[in-house]
């Protein structure tokens, strides 16, 4: 593992109180993805660094301190962790995680997506390649693309 990694798994395993490791797991693993969104542009906003944070917010145990430690991180480490690590976070996902649950996270990724008021082709690109390397289909992302649908730009 490199070090921006293993610094987010530490700060969510932390943010967790000592959960079991399958959950310190996945979450660590939604995070990759978020940032990867975020950073797809190569311009993570603070608007989707909010976003970012509120999402987290909603995961049971993680809290608002933890939420934001982990954004902490995740803005700190923005291009490594959006490059490196994609594929070991799909991976996780695809194997410890149900389809519903994949669903859910591509929706969310459009939110964080679309936080600063646009969905630029490049988090199309992204979003669309992560949609695949989830277990989803194109109609999954489809079907949640219409909710944004007014946001795209893909010039």
């Amino acid at each position: 593992m490199s070090g921006e990694f293993e610094e987010l798994e530490r700060v969510v395993r932390a943010s967790l109180s000592g959960e079991e490791d399958e959950l310190a797991l996945v979450v660590t693993a939604v995070a990759g993805l978020l940032v990867t969104i975020a950073y797809a542009d190569r311009e993570h906003s603070d608007a989707e660094g909010e976003e970012i944070v509120r999402q987290l917010e909603r995961i049971p145990l993680v809290g608002s301190s933890g939420a934001r430690a982990i954004g902490e991180v995740l803005r700190r480490h923005a291009r490594p962790l959006s490059s490196l690590h994609v594929q070991r976070c799909t991976r996780l996902l695809r194997e410890r995680t149900d389809e519903a649950m994949r669903y859910e996270l591509l929706d969310v990724l459009l939110a964080v997506a679309a936080a600063d008021g646009r969905i630029t082709h490049e988090e199309i690109v992204s979003l669309r390649n992560l949609t695949s390397a989830l277990g989803l289909s194109q109609a999954h992302y489809n079907q949640l693309q219409a909710k944004y649908g007014s946001l795209l730009h893909f010039a």
